[in-house]
C-alpha cells in the first residue's frame, strides 16, 4: 500500500474514532484493501488512536478469504508490520469478503437502536431507499458474519446487521465515510429524555468506599426513564453488551443501600457490578470501571433512549448468546479472577460490623489485632508478622492506640513478641481462621468470608 493510501486509513480511523455516537471503546474496525494484501485495525484496538499508535496490519487477503471455506478463523500475516502477539480485528473474514477497497464497520449508536428492533428490517426500507443496502440476519462475529455478508453481497454496499451495527464499502476511505455520515443523517433517531438524577438520594445510599453518582445526566436516564430502564433490564441487545457489560442490568429500589445491593447482584452473577441503577434515582458507577466499559456503558444508554416506547424490542435469544461465549470468556478471564478475588472480601459493612463485635466482646488482644485490621489499614499478613516494638513506627490515630492500650501494656514486658501473638511464635492463618469464624458468625458476616484472608488490604476506616 502506498503511503498516501495508508494516510487515508489512519485519518479516516481517527474521524469515526473521535466521535462517540459512530464508536466507543474498541469497537468498529476498518479495512483497505491493495495489490499487496488487506489492510485492518488489530483486535483490541481503538480508532480513536489511530494516529497514535500503529493500530493497521496487512493481512493476507486469499487467506483470509478462504476462512469462509475452511470455517477457521485464523490467518496468516504478511510482512513485518506487526508483532507477533497482535492479531487482526475477528471481523477480518468479513472485511476480506466484500469486494469494494474500503470498508467501515461501526456499532454507531443510532444504527444500534435500529438494528434491535422487531420492525427494523420492514421499516428501514424508506429511511434507506434509494442505497443499496440488505438487512443482515444476527451471526456471531468473525466466519459466521462474513458468511452472511457473501450470501448477499453482489452490488450492496450499506448492511445493517440484526443486534450489531452497520457495514458500508466503497472505492476509496472517502467514498465510504461519505456513505457512513449520510445513512446516519437517514437513521437519525430524536433522543428521549429522562427525569433528572435524585443526587441527594444517590449520595445517601453509598455506605462503601469508590462509589459516586455518574457524571453524564443522560446515563442516569437508565434510572429515571420507564422505556429505557425496561429496555436494558429485559435482556442483552448486543454482543458487546454482553461482553463489556455482562449482559441485563440489575434495577434496586432507591432505599436499598450499595453494600446490599452489590451483595445482592454477587448472588445473583458471581461478580461485583461496575454500576448500580437505582430506579427513579439514578446510576452509581464503581471508581474501579475502566475507560472502555464506562464508554459502552455511555453508548447503551444513548441506544436505549433512541429506541421508541411503542417499539418492539428484539433481544439475543438464548443460543444466540451461547456462540458469543468465547469472546466473553477471551475478555474477562483476568477479569473475573481479580473480580472473584474482591467478591471473597469483607465490604465496608461487613468489616464495621465485625468490628463492632470484637469490640462488643472486650478481648483486649482480639480487640488490638482487629483494630490495626479494621481501622489502621494493615492486611492480614502484616498483622501476623508484625513485632510488638514495631507497633511505635506505624502511622496509628491517638483513638486507636487508646483502644489498643491494655494489650500494649502486656507486650511492654515480653520482649521480642509479635503482636498478634503476644509471644515468640507467630500465630498461623488456621489459628486466625478460628477467630474470624466466632467473630463472624456474631456479625452475621457469610460463612465463605469467615476467613483471615477475607479481610481487605486497603483501609475502610470501621468505627465501632
Amino acid at each position: 500500500m502506498s503511503e498516501n493510501n495508508l494516510d487515508s486509513l489512519i485519518e479516516l480511523g481517527e474521524r469515526l474514532g473521535g466521535n462517540p455516537l459512530l464508536s466507543h471503546a474498541n469497537t468498529g474496525n476498518i479495512s483497505l484493501k491493495d495489490h499487496e494484501g488487506l489492510w485492518v485495525k488489530i483486535s483490541g484496538a481503538s480508532l480513536a488512536d489511530a494516529r497514535r499508535r500503529g493500530i493497521f496490519m496487512r493481512v493476507n487477503l486469499l487467506r483470509a478469504q478462504a476462512c469462509l471455506d475452511t470455517g477457521q478463523d485464523h490467518w496468516l500475516v504478511s510482512g513485518n508490520d506487526a508483532a507477533e502477539s497482535l492479531r487482526p480485528s475477528i471481523e477480518t473474514p468479513m472485511h476480506a469478503v466484500i469486494s469494494r477497497r474500503a470498508v467501515i464497520h461501526l456499532h454507531s449508536v443510532n444504527a444500534v437502536a435500529w438494528s434491535v428492533r422487531g420492525d427494523a428490517r420492514e421499516r428501514l426500507g424508506a429511511h434507506l431507499s434509494g442505497l443499496p443496502w440488505r438487512w443482515i440476519r444476527f451471526a456471531p462475529s468473525g466466519v459466521p458474519l462474513a458468511r452472511e455478508i457473501a450470501r448477499v453481497r453482489g452490488h450492496v454496499q450499506v448492511f445493517i446487521l440484526a443486534n450489531h451495527g452497520l457495514v458500508v464499502s466503497a472505492d476509496t476511505c472517502g467514498e465510504a465515510e461519505a456513505l457512513v455520515y449520510e445513512v446516519e443523517k437517514r437513521l437519525a433517531v430524536p433522543l428521549r429524555s429522562g427525569p433528572p438524577a435524585d443526587l441527594n438520594r444517590l449520595k445517601y445510599l453509598i455506605d462503601e468506599s469508590g462509589w459516586r453518582p455518574a457524571s453524564d445526566e443522560r446515563l442516569h436516564a437508565l434510572a429515571t426513564d420507564p422505556v429505557s430502564r425496561r429496555i436494558v433490564t429485559g435482556g442483552v441487545l448486543y454482543p458487546c453488551h454482553a461482553i463489556f457489560l455482562r449482559g441485563p442490568a440489575t434495577v434496586v429500589d432507591p432505599i436499598t443501600r450499595v453494600s446490599d445491593a452489590v451483595r445482592a447482584h454477587m448472588r445473583r452473577h458471581g461478580v461485583r457490578p461496575d454500576f448500580l441503577i437505582f430506579r427513579d434515582a439514578g446510576v452509581l458507577v464503581h471508581d474501579g470501571m475502566d475507560g472502555p466499559r464506562r464508554e459502552m456503558l455511555q453508548a447503551l444508554a444513548e441506544v436505549a433512549a433512541r429506541i421508541p416506547d411503542h417499539a418492539a424490542v428484539r433481544w439475543l435469544t438464548p443460543g444466540e448468546l451461547s456462540t458469543l461465549g468465547g469472546m466473553t470468556a477471551a475478555y474477562w478471564r483476568q477479569e473475573h479472577q481479580a473480580e472473584r478475588q474482591q467478591m471473597l472480601c469483607l465490604t465496608p459493612a461487613e468489616l464495621n460490623r465485625l468490628y463492632n463485635a470484637v469490640v462488643a466482646d472486650n478481648e483486649k488482644r482480639h480487640v488490638a489485632i482487629f483494630t490495626l485490621v479494621c481501622r489502621c489499614g494493615l492486611g492480614g499478613a502484616q498483622v501476623l508478622d508484625l513485632r510488638a516494638s514495631d507497633v511505635r513506627d506505624l502511622d496509628i490515630e491517638p483513638s486507636d492506640i487508646e483502644t489498643m492500650g491494655p494489650w500494649i501494656r502486656h507486650l511492654a514486658g515480653v520482649p521480642d513478641a509479635f503482636f498478634a501473638s503476644g509471644c515468640r511464635r507467630k500465630l498461623s492463618v488456621a489459628e486466625m481462621d478460628t477467630l474470624m469464624k466466632y467473630y463472624g458468625a456474631i456479625a452475621g458476616i457469610p460463612a465463605q468470608k469467615r476467613r483471615w484472608t477475607a479481610l481487605p488490604a486497603e483501609r475502610f476506616a470501621a468505627t465501632a
